[in-house]
């Protein structure tokens, strides 16, 4: 029988948290991606939950900065974040 959620599991959140918050650490390995020059993570706001309000506040802004980019200069960072994803893509 399956199980709808409004919020992630804790763990989802906690794992995220982990994974952008804490040092890189064997104990998540998710932690990895700090590693990554081009890494991506997409999440819903429910799994920004466990995170600092300084980082969910950092990564809205980057998100606000780009959407407010003007056309012509999206168009020229596309093909730059198409790579960024096709190597992050697992």
């Amino acid at each position: 029988h399956t199980h709808t959620h409004t919020h992630p599991l804790p763990f989802q959140a906690l794992a995220l948290s982990k994974a952008i918050e804490d040092g890189v650490s064997h104990m998540w390995t998710c932690s990895m991606l700090q590693m990554h020059n081009n890494a991506m993570i997409l999440c819903d706001e429910d799994a920004t939950l466990e995170l600092r309000v300084k980082t969910v506040k950092y990564f809205k802004g980057i998100h606000k900065a780009h959407e407010e980019l003007p056309a012509e200069l999206k168009a020229a960072l596309a093909p730059r974040d198409r790579q960024a994803l096709r190597q992050t893509s697992l």
